[in-house]
């Protein structure tokens, strides 16, 4: 093993002045020391660092010992605990020697170790507070009879608080009140005593006796102010007061025994209470005027008219008198004797209305939508006719002169007169639906339908539309209660989250409509669902009612059926929109059909208010009426035309029913050897065409289609 040696070393490092320094700006090498003479700050090398760039070593930098306030940097947050330390609740004050010392708080304040300061109890005094601190008066104790403190001042003159001070203005108007007031314990008033709004004057009965009292009160109404003067002294035993007319009243003696009525004396509206009338009492004939008077009893029988009394004789004229026994003489109650509005019942004129023929040379007028009624043979039940609710301008309608014949009807020449004609094809129609009736259905033929969830609308039986959300359902054409009788089923699925079924009516058999009521009729069931809607629209442009997506359509009205699972016929009335000349919509639906079966038939939208029974048309009828917007035609259809130049086959096709407008030609088309197209589609029909340069040009057009549909 090596022995130890001990090596003297003695180290020099590396010095100059910091301006030396900077200006060689010399590389110390890596853990070289390089010191300033002139300020004993270090830097240490790294090998690659020019002295300029190079930091000084921290413990370098202080400048002198002990430590200066510059040698502690801004930042450094020196921890309390490296202080010295300080008794709990002192404070740090600099000496009378400028030293920082620890000094207890004393006097008026003092301080907790938690830094809480509190006022000693008494020590404020006035001069401590501020000329404007405006102390909230709440910060002051209430001032009572017993308690010095704040007074809230008020202007009421009403109050009895023992608390509140008076204002000036408080003050003065208490005074103004009592001296405006009437002196409760008697006194003299200088001026008038006015009792406003018909108020009493009332003097009431002795205290010990009760509270009743008489008074005295002014009219409600007063054409004009009236003072009366009272006498100066009392009247004697029995004088009333009687007034001059003038407001003066004086003390007079009230008449008694008879009373004689001289010259003209009018009484109105008085009741005489058993009079005794004796000739020195009436005068002449002619010296009295009674005008509504009651008499209860007369004591002798009196003549004449409303003018005029005459004593002593019977009554004579239209009414005679026996005695106090009247009686009005026959024949001799003119029509000017009635009143106007003696509503005299039909029963007490002879005949009686209700047992005699009636003649009448004038018009005979049903007011208040009254009616004419015609009763059956035993009266139990009547027919009867009745106007509308409201009728524009006054319509009379003259009837024919003679019967028409068997199956005839009464037809309006539009400005009144009625006569007998045949309807046109032997059929009255007045459902404006095609096809309520569900019989046509020429795209499926009674098969089953699957709607598809959130498509367009789809046609179903003809003139019918339907669509669904939340999930595909199934529709189809069923037999109704009847033989040739239909209607239309839906069968709900789950999630389905609604379904509609709609209906739209061309402008052409429907504007007349506009501005009137109609009823609308329909056979609804539902196996689930209790709430059926329908929604009535009109087109926003003739006959263009847009898609589900973007309708084009404004609502008319919207209402309700409450349904059960039997069949039962519905109804309600629609007042249709003055607008709604474009066109009308009719649609149904119900929300979540999950399950189960909706059925709907016999659709009916008619004129008027009231609901009558379906309209059946003969199946022929409806077949051409749902043709005008939708024709299965024939297939195959195989042209038999004409060669046009030799190249091509032109087959006109006519369609059995003429259609709304040019329609949609649909089907598969081929043409032997060549190429067949559709050309020059009109509402009419359309043209076959076969295009080759072969001689098999024979075009064909098979499960053909032609749609116009609204």
């Amino acid at each position: 093993m090596p022995t130890a040696t001990t090596v003297p070393v003695k180290m020099a490092q590396r010095r100059d002045t910091a301006a030396n320094w900077t200006s060689a700006n010399p590389t110390l090498l890596a853990g070289e020391i390089g010191i300033e003479s002139d300020t004993n700050k270090i830097k240490l090398g790294t090998g690659s660092t020019a002295w300029t760039s190079l930091s000084y070593t921290p413990w370098s930098q202080v400048s002198t010992y002990p430590f200066v306030n510059a040698d502690i940097a801004s930042a450094a947050a020196i921890a309390y605990s490296k202080l010295a330390t300080l008794t709990s609740g002192n404070i740090v004050l600099g000496s009378s020697a400028n030293v920082a010392t620890s000094t207890a708080v004393t006097g008026d304040i003092t301080i907790s170790n938690t830094g809480v300061t509190a006022i000693a109890s008494g020590v404020i005094v006035n001069a401590d507070i501020n000329a404007s601190a405006a102390i909230a008066g709440s910060k002051i104790v209430a001032a009572t009879t017993s308690v010095v403190g704040a007074v809230q001042l008020s202007d009421s003159t009403s109050t009895t608080s023992s608390v509140l001070a008076a204002t000036p203005t408080a003050v003065k108007a208490a005074y103004d009140l009592a001296a405006a007031a009437l002196p409760i314990a008697g006194g003299t008033l200088t001026g008038n005593v006015i009792l406003d709004n018909q108020v009493d004057a009332r003097f009431r009965e002795a205290t010990a006796n009760g509270t009743n009292y008489v008074g005295f009160q002014a009219p409600a109404t007063i054409a004009a102010d009236v003072l009366w003067t009272l006498p100066a002294t009392d009247g004697t035993a029995a004088q009333v007061l009687s007034t001059n007319g003038s407001g003066t009243l004086s003390w007079a003696t009230a008449a008694t025994g008879n009373v004689t009525l001289t010259g003209t004396e009018t009484l109105t509206n008085k009741t005489l209470t058993s009079p005794v009338l004796t000739t020195p009492a009436l005068g002449t004939p002619s010296s009295g005027t009674l005008t509504n008077c009651t008499f209860p009893t007369l004591n002798q029988n009196t003549t004449g008219n409303a003018a005029t009394v005459t004593t002593n004789a019977n009554l004579t004229g239209d009414v005679t008198s026996v005695g106090n026994a009247t009686a009005i003489a026959s024949g001799v109650i003119v029509n000017a004797d009635v009143n106007a509005s003696a509503a005299i019942a039909g029963s007490k004129i002879s005949p009686d209305f209700g047992a005699q023929n009636i003649t009448t040379t004038g018009n005979v007028t049903i007011n208040s939508q009254g009616d004419a009624r015609f009763g059956d043979a035993d009266s139990s039940n009547y027919v009867a006719f009745q106007a509308p609710a409201t009728v524009a301008a006054n319509v009379t309608w003259t009837l024919p002169a003679s019967d028409g014949t068997s199956a005839q009807v009464l037809s309006t020449n539009g400005s009144g007169t009625l006569s007998w004609a045949t309807p046109a094809g032997g059929t009255i129609t007045y459902n404006r639906v095609i096809n309520g009736s569900m019989a046509v259905d020429q795209r499926n033929a009674g098969a089953a339908k699957t709607f598809t969830a959130a498509a367009a609308l789809d046609y179903s039986v003809d003139r019918w539309y339907g669509y669904c959300t939340g999930a595909n359902v199934t529709g189809q054409r069923v037999q109704g209660a009847t033989a040739g009788q239909f209607r239309y089923r839906f069968t709900g699925a789950a999630s389905v989250t609604a379904i509609g079924f709609g209906h739209r009516i061309e402008q052409l058999n429907s504007a007349d409509l506009a501005g009137t009521t109609a009823t609308l009729s329909v056979d609804l069931a539902n196996s689930l669902l209790t709430t059926v809607t329908w929604t009535a629209f009109y087109a926003n442009t003739a006959d263009t009612f847009g898609s589900l997506a973007s309708p084009t359509r404004t609502q008319i009205a919207t209402g309700t059926f409450t349904v059960n699972s039997t069949v039962t016929r519905y109804n309600t009335q629609i007042s249709i929109s003055g607008s709604a000349t474009t066109g009308i919509e009719i649609v149904f639906t119900v929300a979540a059909q999950t399950s189960g079966t909706w059925t709907i038939g016999n659709v009916q939208l008619e004129p008027g208010t009231a609901a009558t029974t379906f309209d059946i048309r003969p199946f022929g009828v409806e077949l051409v009426l749902c043709q005008r917007y939708y024709q299965e035609l024939s297939s195959p259809i195989i042209g038999q035309g004409y060669v046009l130049g030799g190249a091509a086959v032109r087959c006109p096709i006519f369609f059995p029913v003429r259609m709304r407008a040019a329609p949609t030609i649909g089907g598969t088309l081929s043409c032997g050897n060549g190429t067949g197209s559709v050309e020059n589609v009109t509402a009419s029909g359309f043209g076959l065409r076969g295009d080759g340069n072969s001689s098999n040009l024979s075009p064909q057009l098979t499960n053909g289609t032609a749609s116009i549909e609204l």
